[in-house]
């Protein structure tokens, strides 16, 4: 090369390694500010929320004081996700420079007149000390400041999926009893009941009443522990779980009359190490749903601690998997089938997704997630395969039900992830407030995506799929039902007020529950119809469950049995 042509290249590298260095100085200052200001101004703990929510608990029932909690707590969490993507985002672009700002530096070394030739340099020299000085400490610093960049990624993004810690148990999971076991009209034996699917297999559902008149109230029950879990029923037995500082348990209540038959607590069986994490007011210890498989009831808290009694109340067996880190407080429902219990562990230090034989709690397979949500798993049958599917804060993944294996995994949700997938007619469907809603079409491949929404979405009710139709119930206080093949509006509709209960189908109608604990009855059509509009008297924020002819639904204080 001509020596003049290699002098301009040089500097020219040279001025480009200069500029890309003094940016990625300003980006790396700009991110430990950012880093610092988070840590020091957490906008989940705010001083301000705190105090809203101390005065709340000396003024039930303040609707004004409560919005106020509402509003300001997602205007935290908001802020939060945001801060945490700019320096996720901002880590990678400072590697990026960082990388470039190199490789300018090692052109312009190599365009460099006379270099030294090693080969001549007498070891420890001068000469050998500036070369060997210069190009190492190039090199170190650059180093250095990559590994800095990607240390500010990894501190705020849960770690990639790692080998499992121990392989599959190999032979046939061990059975679980079968609906067959009772009427398939008297089951829900789950949140969403059959498999997370929000559908109700029963001919006839509850049309009319009013808790506050007591006109179609059946029975009204107060729950000995608060709790925010959904009830379950099998047969004639109705599960709900409550949790306070001071115990953690599951609640049996006959189905017939309301009457408490039996309660069971984790004392004793969880073993040393189980602390009482810091939630939020709307989650608390008893936010996840418990599960039966009809020879067991299994309940999980936001302490860690997992507990499975037979049908009588008696224990089987107790683990503690540890006390997540979680900010709100664990909050997925656990699912049972075929003899593994599915336990959706997510927390910011080790999200997993673990499958326990349902009978002794051994851990049969654990895989390693790469995000965490407040969704709960759904199983779904597809390609003669089971699969059971979870949505993180990225995206959503597809795992096989027996030995875990990852099948799929779609990147397509971002920011804080409450709603579970819902799946009809090969059709998967992902939203999140603050995203998007996704239909994914599923096959023997990846998932194809087939369309997006993004004007209104769930902050934490689930989707409902039914037949060719989508429904969800937004953080914005509509309901929208679209096209599920193609993500086109059909109809949608203000509600007075946010519903944090996920609409279920029964009997061919829609049922949607708010915060106010005022349940719309809609019919499953193409325009909105109102069935009937009926007030419970209670804050409700748990799904119901259905069996035939009956509607339970948990509100803030009681367990309500609605029907004829």
């Amino acid at each position: 090369m001509d020596e003049g042509l290699r002098t301009v290249c040089r500097r020219m590298a040279m001025v480009a390694g200069m500029t890309l260095s003094v940016a990625a100085l300003s980006i790396a200052l700009m991110l430990a500010v950012t880093l610092v200001h988070l840590r020091r101004e957490d906008p989940l703990n705010m001083p301000e929320l705190a105090a809203l929510r101390a005065a709340y608990t000396l003024q039930q029932g303040d609707e004004a004081l409560r919005e106020k909690i509402r509003m300001l707590d997602l205007m935290g969490r908001r802020a939060f996700f945001a801060s945490r993507q700019q320096l996720n985002d901002g880590a990678w672009v400072l590697a990026a420079i960082l990388c470039g700002a190199l490789l300018m530096f090692l052109v312009a070394e190599r365009l460099q007149e006379n270099q030294p030739d090693i080969r001549r340099l007498s070891l420890g020299g001068e000469g050998w000390s500036r070369w060997y000085l210069g190009r190492r400490g190039l090199w170190l610093a650059g180093s250095v400041l990559l590994f800095a960049a990607l240390g500010i990624h990894v501190a705020y993004r849960p770690p990639v999926e790692i080998p499992d810690p121990e392989p599959a148990a190999k032979g046939t999971a061990s059975t679980g009893s079968s609906q067959a076991q009772v009427p398939q009209g008297l089951v829900w034996a789950g949140f969403r009941g059959p498999r997370g699917s929000a559908m109700a297999e029963v001919k006839s559902a509850p049309l009319e009443w009013d808790g506050v008149k007591g006109r179609g109230i059946l029975w009204k029950t107060s729950v000995p522990l608060p709790g925010f879990s959904s009830p379950i029923v099998w047969g004639n037995r109705v599960f709900v779980t409550g949790g306070t500082a001071q115990k953690r348990a599951v609640f049996a209540l006959d189905a017939t009359s309301g009457a408490l038959v039996w309660t069971a607590d984790t004392a004793g069986g969880a073993g040393p190490g189980v602390v009482i994490p810091s939630t939020t007011e709307d989650t608390g210890l008893a936010a996840s749903t418990p599960v039966t498989d009809g020879k067991r009831v299994y309940a999980i808290f936001a302490t860690g601690e997992l507990l499975c009694v037979d049908m009588d109340g008696k224990p089987v067996w107790n683990t503690f998997l540890g006390t997540p880190e979680n900010h709100y407080g664990h909050s997925s429902s656990l699912l049972v089938d075929g003899g593994l219990l599915y336990v959706q562990m997510d927390d910011a230090v080790r999200p997993r997704l673990l499958a326990l034989d349902a009978a002794t709690g051994r851990t049969r397979w654990e895989k390693r997630r790469q995000a965490i949500s407040w969704a709960s798993p759904i199983l779904i049958e597809m390609e003669a395969k089971s699969m059971v599917v979870l949505c993180d804060s990225a995206g959503v993944e597809a795992y096989d039900a027996q030995n875990g294996t990852s099948l799929w995994r779609m990147d397509c949700l971002g920011g804080e992830v409450a709603p579970s997938a819902a799946f009809s007619q090969g059709m998967l469907v992902v939203a999140g407030d603050n995203a998007k809603a996704c239909g994914l079409k599923l096959g023997s491949e990846a998932p194809v995506p087939a369309w997006e929404w993004t004007d209104g979405l769930p902050d934490a009710a689930s989707p409902l799929a039914f037949r060719d139709r989508v429904l969800m119930a937004t953080a914005q206080g509509t309901v929208i039902l679209l096209d599920l093949h193609k993500g086109e509006r059909v109809w949608q509709q203000e509600l007075t007020r946010v519903c944090y209960a996920s609409p279920v189908l029964a009997a061919g109608r829609i049922y949607l529950v708010d915060l106010d604990g005022m349940t719309r009855v809609l019919e499953a059509g193409d325009v909105y119809r109102e069935l009937a509009v009926c007030p419970l008297g209670e804050m409700v924020g748990a799904t119901p469950a259905f069996t035939e002819g009956r509607m339970y639904l948990r509100g803030i204080r009681h367990l309500f049995c609605v029907g004829e």
